[in-house]
């Protein structure tokens, strides 16, 4: 017991000393945006208007790719369909960007199968099609991207001073088009690997050796597979860009994330491990249906069912790593994140239950497709949404900062743009297995007199507490916690009302099918609400809005004209809030 109260003391001394220190990078805003989240469509846009599923993550950018073959079949004979279509849904606080990609395209490089322009010059074909396209969105596509991944054969078949030369030309040709344009050099496939590290640094010394500091504006990483050292990939970069003066301070973009991968649960013999992965790239369909004799920790990103209760796990970390990819990034110096993705498309010959997407990047999507084309939101679309709501989408300071134990700890400040700050805290433990362990107490040094406290998931009730002495103790596990100031003007000088305000029974029946009955009891007069919101948010009832004295109290949720599913009811009354979880089967 001794020992306990010894290292607690240790931990909070710690805290309050360090506390409010960066680790790594403190990001400002960027030069022309604030720090921002966005969701890329998938591989391939096919002229969806998916606009209003924008509005409901709260999040104002997106991108899409366009290929060369697609929009310029034949040599001045142009189709603009797409370009077109994704312009005409941007509503005018949308920030946009277009990939443009060279595969696949014969008559214009130099093998049809090959991604190497056969003309980089001025009036050349590829700095004609960059023009054209960029000249055609009439300066609603704010930025443009030159291919992406060129670090890697299937994507770049060209040399890195091949890939110099088409940035060059790139540039050049989004400027004349639109001058007020921003230019991405295209993602880095970002697992730090040796073959990476020389491609780019050759690209930016042959950039830096022909005088061209501006070829491009921003550059592009990708971060998925390990969480942990994303940071480590970032700094790389960084420091590469850094060490020429030309390019120096050039923000970091990520235009792809996302998580989980198979590549971070290694398990068993290594050299098996590594024969099941490289069947990714090899033999797709292989490693989609070849897992159902495999650990857990793989089989999850099996084709077909593979049961209720791995999938809902698989739910459950990527939607931690959608938060905690997003701020290990920021907090690197990352300016702007996109999501990979929200639509899946079938890639390989074989179909969809042969498909390289479908296993792993189709298992990030945020939307599936039904016959029909529709989109409707999954469980990653609640998730991502929640996050959202939680964290913000736009920021102007990601800080990590200093805890006791800063391997284990991982403790961040966010300053969003109206200058409201959440603290976000989780602690680091194994992947797959870490939710089963105990949670673990932690300490927060607060600023305020009264926090609430919300979990990742919306089946964790919200918490309020009262902070006497700036010293907050709750208990962590590997799932994302939030933590901001309580704004509650009503409660006068005594905060703890909080605590005594009300308490909530849970709905009866439940599941119920036509209606129910929500109990609760209020301890202290107030005005109180009750409402009920879908899983995406989405408010479908309003019961209660009145001031009302301290005694026992019902209202009756009728839900006639809703669909079967998952609700949520909250009551709110003199700052304090809380949730209940309700089933409508018809």
């Amino acid at each position: 017991m001794e020992l306990k109260r010894y290292y607690l003391f240790i931990m909070i001394w710690t805290i309050i000393s360090l506390a409010g220190l960066p680790i790594g990078w403190s990001q400002a805003n960027a030069p022309d945006d604030p720090l921002s989240l966005g969701v890329a469509f998938g591989y391939v846009y096919n002229k969806q208007d998916y606009s209003v599923h924008l509005q409901q993550l709260g999040v104002k950018r997106t991108h899409i790719n366009i290929w060369w073959h697609k929009t310029e079949p034949q040599p001045g004979n142009y189709n603009y369909t797409i370009i077109d279509s994704f312009v005409n849904q941007l509503h005018d606080s949308t920030v946009a960007l277009i990939r443009i990609d060279v595969r696949r395209n014969g008559w214009a490089t130099k093998d049809e199968n090959q991604t190497v322009p056969k003309d980089l010059t001025i009036g050349g074909s590829y700095y004609n099609y960059v023009y054209n396209v960029v000249l055609r969105t009439n300066g609603r596509v704010k930025y443009f991207e030159n291919n992406w991944e060129a670090d890697t054969p299937s994507h770049w078949s060209g040399t890195p001073a091949e890939y110099a030369e088409l940035t060059r030309t790139f540039y050049r040709a989004v400027k004349d088009a639109d001058s007020n344009a921003v230019v991405i050099m295209g993602g880095a496939v970002g697992t730090l690997g040796e073959e990476s590290k020389s491609f780019f640094s050759v690209v930016f010394a042959d950039l830096v050796d022909d005088q061209m500091e501006k070829s491009f504006d921003q550059f592009d990483v990708h971060l998925y597979h390990n969480l942990y050292d994303i940071p480590e990939r970032i700094r790389w970069f960084r420091n590469a860009l850094d060490s020429y003066p030309e390019f120096q301070d050039k923000p970091i973009i990520v235009t792809e994330y996302g998580g989980p991968t198979p590549m971070e649960f290694q398990w068993g013999n290594p050299a098996a491990y590594d024969s099941l992965l490289s069947a990714i790239t090899t033999d797709p369909c292989i490693f989609a249906t070849g897992l159902q004799g495999y650990p857990d920790p793989l089989r999850m990103f099996a084709y077909g069912d593979i049961g209720t209760e791995l999938k809902a796990k698989r739910d459950r970390i990527q939607a931690r790593q959608m938060v905690q990819r997003s701020l290990l990034s920021f907090s690197e110096g990352v300016t702007s994140m996109f999501w990979w993705n929200l639509k899946a498309d079938p890639m390989a010959p074989q179909g969809p239950d042969c498909d390289f997407y479908h296993p792993i990047f189709g298992k990030m999507r945020l939307m599936d497709e039904l016959q029909d084309g529709t989109l409707i939101p999954n469980q990653n679309f609640i998730n991502y949404k929640k996050m959202t709501k939680d964290l913000g989408t736009s920021f102007t300071a990601v800080e990590r900062v200093a805890t006791s134990n800063d391997t284990l700890f991982y403790l961040f400040e966010i300053t969003r743009e109206d200058d409201s700050k959440v603290f976000v805290v989780w602690e680091r433990r194994d992947q797959f297995y870490g939710e089963e362990q105990f949670p673990t107490s932690f300490t927060l040094v607060v600023p305020w007199p009264a926090v609430k406290i919300s979990g990742l998931f919306l089946d964790e009730p919200l918490e309020i507490h009262s902070i006497p002495d700036g010293l907050f103790t709750f208990e962590i596990t590997d799932t994302p916690v939030f933590v901001e100031e309580l704004i509650a003007t009503s409660l006068g000088d005594n905060a703890d009302i909080t605590q005594k305000s009300f308490t909530l029974s849970q709905n009866h029946p439940n599941p119920f099918s036509e209606s129910t009955t929500i109990n609760y009891e209020l301890r202290v007069a107030g005005r109180v609400t009750v409402r009920v919101n879908d899983m995406l948010g989405n408010e479908v009832a309003e019961l209660v809005d009145e001031y009302l004295e301290a005694g026992r109290r019902s209202t009756v949720f009728n839900a006639d004209g809703l669909p079967s599913g998952v609700y949520y009811y909250t009551i709110e009354s003199n700052g304090k809030v809380e949730s209940g979880k309700v089933v409508l089967v018809r």
